[in-house]
């Protein structure tokens, strides 16, 4: 025989098994998912997550809706991944995820995280003006059949989403940033902010690359360093807009200072990022 004790007990144990399942379905509920089929030999699918704000901004006669959710959102927060697993970089936008931060941001400011596999297609080990002509043509070629790939991939789940394509916030780390700068370089146009760390290599300056706001940060230690130098110095002389931070201790690693600074880089650029959910903002900026 149960006594009342337990029998209560054992019905306040079931309140919060039931409300923490719906707990977890919610937030699973805001992961959406949509993969992008490559037709290139040697290459696998993009897979594409989509987390949307926890807390969006309060909805008015301006605000921009996604899917069917009657949600908004001021823009999006892209997340480069060197990770081919979905699995593995689906847990980067959770609550709980590495990046959490990241998602706290973006619920602060009403932002789709958005993150997807790592599609390959470029070289990690050996900068853009290291190679001989030739070679980086081939090279840039290659970069440019996958790249496109991404983005049908990425309008498709903007479309779908009814996100706005344009004035992505990306950041990416070691390999992550790898891909981040190649595809800023290639494609400015959905691009408002980037942010890298600790490249090991970088591309060659691309001369549309200076509509968008750059922070490099790096550390003197790491074994990019001069390449990165190398970029830095050659963004300027193109005309980019661009922040080079070198830690004078720091090896190929992170630090909590990169992250105060990466954020503090988002903060300002919130301030001139164009609303989505607000038709009148206008989309051209002067930085100087």
């Amino acid at each position: 025989m149960y006594s009342r004790y337990n029998i209560r007990k054992s019905f306040t144990l079931l309140l919060w098994l039931l409300t923490a399942s719906q707990l977890s379905f919610a937030k699973s509920a805001d992961l959406h998912e949509l993969v992008e089929s490559t037709k290139l030999q040697h290459y696998s699918d993009i897979t594409f997550f989509l987390r949307l704000p926890q807390h969006p901004a309060k909805t008015d006669e301006h605000t921009r809706t996604i899917g069917r959710k009657g949600q908004s959102v001021r823009g999006v927060l892209a997340l480069c991944t060197h990770r081919t697993e979905p699995q593995d970089v689906k847990i980067n936008v959770t609550d709980d995820g590495r990046f959490k931060w990241f998602v706290k941001f973006a619920d602060e400011h009403n932002l789709a995280l958005v993150i997807w596999t790592n599609f390959k297609g470029y070289r990690t080990d050996i900068s853009g003006d290291e190679m001989d002509e030739d070679r980086y043509k081939q090279y840039d070629k290659d970069f440019e059949d996958r790249a496109g790939e991404w983005r049908t991939g990425f309008r498709r789940l903007c479309r779908k989403y009814d996100l706005p394509e344009k004035n992505v916030l990306m950041y990416g780390i070691s390999g992550w940033a790898q891909m981040a700068h190649r595809l800023a370089l290639r494609m400015p146009e959905f691009f408002f902010d980037v942010h890298v760390h600790v490249n090991g290599s970088y591309d060659q300056i691309k001369d549309d690359g200076n509509q968008i706001l750059w922070l490099v940060t790096t550390g003197t230690q790491e074994y990019g360093y001069p390449a990165g130098v190398r970029f830095y110095r050659d963004a300027l002389d193109a005309g980019y807009h661009m922040i080079f931070r070198a830690h004078e201790t720091l090896g190929h690693s992170y630090s909590a200072d990169k992250r105060v600074t990466g954020i503090a880089f988002w903060e300002y650029c919130m301030k001139f990022l164009p609303d989505a959910t607000d038709p009148g903002w206008g989309t051209v900026l002067d930085f100087e």
